[in-house]
């Protein structure tokens, strides 16, 4: 007189099946910033490389002077070298490597080195910020960084869930995207 019903899976769920990161050499370093969050699912889409190029880029954007980048690539260096059998503390002198060149890269693009002393020591900046033109520009700029790293969050997230299945997801980037 007793039935029993069980739902037996079919298959081995997305979160299950295991997942290898394949990068190229100057971008395994930064899958150690993608350790705090959950690995990605099978078929999904691999962060690194985005943040392979974005993170020095914004960091050498905000930072910007020619003396803090090379007070942190010898950091860098002195790091890699000290803690060179240490996988996660050398990824992150590799890190703070790439990070001191865009600051560099930037502090001779705004003429910074230790703030004004590089204007002073004759040090000529390629972007100005002078007068409220200037600074207008730089603003639109910063937007639309920021309009292209929000846009693109959400066009990976629209491509993930359409790979995991997921329409409502898909639907949800979409709108968020158009508005």
């Amino acid at each position: 007189g007793r039935l029993e019903i069980a739902e037996l899976a079919l298959g081995p769920r997305w979160e299950e099946v295991p997942v290898v990161l394949h990068n190229p050499a100057y971008a395994r370093p930064f899958e150690l910033l993608l350790r705090i969050f959950p690995p990605p699912t099978y078929g999904t889409l691999d962060p690194t490389m985005v943040n392979a190029v974005g993170v020095p880029l914004l960091f050498g954007l905000i930072v910007g002077d020619v003396a803090y980048g090379a007070i942190l690539l010898a950091m860098a260096f002195w790091l890699r070298r000290r803690y060179r059998q240490r996988r996660t503390l050398r990824a992150a002198g590799t890190i703070a490597a790439y990070c001191a060149v865009s600051t560099m890269v930037c502090g001779l693009l705004y003429g910074e080195l230790l703030g004004g002393l590089g204007q002073w020591l004759g040090l000529h900046p390629l972007v100005h910020r002078e007068r409220p033109e200037d600074l207008l520009w730089l603003l639109k700029i910063a937007v639309g960084i920021g309009v292209l790293h929000v846009g693109l969050g959400l066009c990976f997230g629209m491509l993930t869930a359409r790979q995991v299945l997921d329409r409502h997801a898909f639907h949800e980037r979409l709108g968020q995207l158009l508005c």
